[in-house]
């Protein structure tokens, strides 16, 4: 009997070993493996950079916001294409890198790029790619370090695509949305003159140079946003206001809450009637403290707008506006423009009651908060962001129309740039301006002073807005031009 136990426990031995060096053998290929999948991913990342080999810098410059450099922008095409005319031509393949030189943080990467696209590009352009600039917005979750990259590169083949740091977020396959994203560097109203100047090849050699060194030597940490590729992508839209409110409790702390969580995948037909009222209500609630600190609230947008420039062009006649024929056409049609913005606000204002289901009436009637859901028509989502940059537009647009260059100045040849910052009431009419960056020379700081109050009034805050005052900052250059 004892003889059988012992052999039964040499056999069992001998399994427990073969058992352990099989688990060692298993563990030892899936740590390879594991070590194997991130060397891939981290070479497939940096091949996506160098698949853009045959593209060469085309400009590069540093941007600004109140004289602290923020990051370097590099814009690379083709080496035969020599100007902008040809660089917006939706068969040439392009890319745009910005290597950051400080902290930024999420809100205002994306607050940055929304706003922009609004500045330099009509609404009837950039309202059809809304729910794209919305995704496109919602990739930054965590703060830029020093060293990281966002690449946008364009191919007429695949369309846009969006790099953080090598890990690719999105795609856009439609050809005419990299031209909103471009525009934002090459527009009417870029980052700043200087900016412009550089992005487009206008920087002596030297400079360029300098800053091309910087940009390569900045260290990219290759697979650092890899945990925030979302798997099911959710955008954040503003709800417009409700003009009819009731004056209650309730009413006055939902009115502050503008923004509401919906997933692209999601329809309205996954809540049920019985319960959809009940879930409206507790969503508040059951959110976490770190996505509300997130959602975009008007009065903190209002504080830190974008910054805009317009450009002087040498008049020939003293006290006639400033531009050249193509000038004056460009602010002719920035007034039509205008004219048509109450059109605009309309549509935005309309509640779409047609299209609406039953479930998502008693909804409606339940709460003050329409939800904007992204399988709607493009037309009909809101986004705080983006009607703030349509509304700085219109802005800048009455400053232009009364536009002058000072005879002193000219008679001296005086050149400058100047920030001008202004604070309007809900009606338009200026509360306060203030010069944040002086020009050098009180000619020009005088004029640009008088200039604000020829434009008042100014556009009236819309109301979707939600806003009794509305703060935004203006650079003008004065500069002659051959």
């Amino acid at each position: 009997m004892l003889f059988i136990i012992k052999n039964h426990l040499k056999d069992s031995s001998r399994q427990l070993k073969h058992i352990r060096k099989s688990s060692q053998v298993l563990c030892s290929v899936l740590l390879m493996s594991c070590l194997f999948v991130i060397s891939t991913t981290k070479v497939q990342a940096e091949e996506n950079y160098s698949a853009n080999d045959n593209l060469s810098l085309f400009g590069i410059a540093i941007h600004q916001e109140q004289r602290n450099d923020i990051y370097i922008g590099a814009l690379y095409a083709p080496e035969n294409i020599k100007s902008t005319d040809q660089l917006v031509d939706p068969s040439v393949s392009k890319k745009m890198s910005l290597k950051f030189l400080s902290k930024y943080s999420e809100r205002k990467m994306a607050r940055f790029w929304k706003q922009r696209i609004a500045l330099n590009n009509k609404k009837s352009n950039w309202q059809p790619f809304t729910k794209s600039i919305l995704e496109f917005g919602e990739l930054f979750k965590r703060p830029m370090q020093v060293g990281d990259e966002l690449s946008i590169q364009f191919s007429p083949s695949t369309g846009t695509s969006i790099f953080l740091n090598g890990t690719h977020f999105l795609t856009i396959q439609d050809i005419s949305f990299y031209k909103l994203i471009l525009n934002v560097w090459i527009g009417n109203i870029p980052p700043t003159r200087a900016f412009k100047l550089g992005i487009t090849g206008k920087n002596s050699s030297s400079v360029t140079e300098k800053l091309a060194e910087q940009h390569a030597n900045l260290q990219i940490e290759f697979g650092r946003f890899d945990g925030d590729k979302p798997t099911d992508v959710e955008v954040a839209i503003d709800a417009p206001q409700e003009k009819n409110k009731q004056s209650t409790k309730k009413s006055a702390t939902n009115s502050k809450k503008k923004v509401a969580k919906a997933k692209i995948e999601k329809k309205p037909s996954e809540v049920s009637p019985k319960n959809q009222k009940t879930k409206s209500n507790n969503k508040t609630a059951d959110k976490p403290k770190s996505e509300a600190s997130d959602l975009p609230v008007s009065a903190d947008i209002a504080l830190t707008p974008p910054v805009t420039t317009v450009e002087i062009i040498k008049p020939e006649l003293i006290d006639i506006p400033i531009g050249s024929d193509n000038t004056t056409q460009t602010i002719l049609q920035e007034g039509q423009e205008k004219s048509d913005s109450s059109t605009e606000i309309k549509t935005a204002e309309e509640k779409p009651t047609e299209k609406l289901q039953p479930e998502a009436t008693e909804k409606k009637s339940a709460t003050k908060e329409q939800i904007a859901k992204l399988d709607l028509p493009e037309e009909k989502l809101f986004d705080s962001d983006l009607y703030i940059g349509t509304y700085t537009k219109k802005l800048i647009s009455s400053i232009r129309k009364v536009q002058r260059y000072p005879k002193k100045a000219i008679d001296q040849g005086i050149e400058g740039d100047v920030v001008v910052l202004i604070k309007i009431d809900k009606n338009g009419e200026v509360l306060d301006r203030e010069l944040t960056q002086r020009s050098g020379s009180r000619i020009i700081d005088r004029a640009v002073l008088k200039m604000v109050s020829k434009a008042e009034p100014f556009p009236v805050i819309p109301d979707e807005l939600n806003l009794e005052e509305f703060e935004f900052s203006v650079p003008l250059s004065f500069y002659f031009t051959n």
